[in-house]
């Protein structure tokens, strides 16, 4: 028998509360972050509205990592400072996997097994401290600090050198001398970094 989305109530849910944590989520951010968010949103709506056929498939087992193309970004600011309301029975299901609730249309809901909720966190925002306990005690905390392995290793291919600026941004986090507040790595991560820099300074 085919089976389509429609006839799996667990995974059109899913999509449905991804849809809606992207249409809530903040406008803000780079060119880069928006259109992303915008492409997310249609391809959902449009996998939402098709009714695809479902494969059944086995759970993979991979790392975190393997996920983080995915992650939410800044899941700490703007509408979605209040992850609670937003996930509404996910907050239980985060934390009771093997758990399902019941649904206002007579079906119940439980999270695959092989679906993984990641969000970025800046530490630095003042606005962390509202995200409620209830919400820190379902997800584990990996701290990532400026890795300058990876920005040689981008600029391995390109005609910048980044020896200076690594020395320059080493420098700088040290006078900070707090981890929370380093500058970070992302903004130079740019192919013609040459041609930006200096407005990358000036932000």
């Amino acid at each position: 028998m085919d089976i389509r989305l429609n006839d799996v109530p667990d995974w059109k849910y899913v999509f449905q509360e991804i849809d809606q944590v992207y249409r809530l989520g903040s406008a803000g951010g780079s060119s880069i972050i928006r259109s992303h968010q915008r492409r997310v949103r249609e391809s959902i709506s449009k996998i939402v509205k098709s009714n695809p056929y479902y494969t059944p498939r086995q759970p993979e087992n991979k790392p975190v990592s393997a996920h983080w193309g995915r992650a939410l970004d800044l899941a700490n600011s703007g509408p979605l400072a209040n992850l609670s309301r937003v996930f509404g029975e996910l907050m239980y299901l985060l934390e009771y996997r093997d758990k399902s609730v019941p649904l206002a249309g007579g079906t119940s809901f439980k999270i695959p097994s092989n679906v993984r909720i990641i969000g970025t966190m800046n530490t630095a925002d003042r606005s962390i401290a509202l995200v409620d306990h209830a919400l820190r005690r379902r997800f584990a905390f990996v701290a990532l600090y400026p890795h300058y392995d990876i920005l040689e290793n981008f600029h391995a291919g390109t005609d910048f050198s980044v020896d200076r600026l690594i020395s320059t941004l080493q420098a700088v986090n040290q006078q900070i001398a707090d981890p929370h507040y380093e500058v970070g790595i992302s903004f130079f991560l740019n192919e013609e970094l040459e041609d930006h820099i200096e407005d990358i300074w000036r932000m």
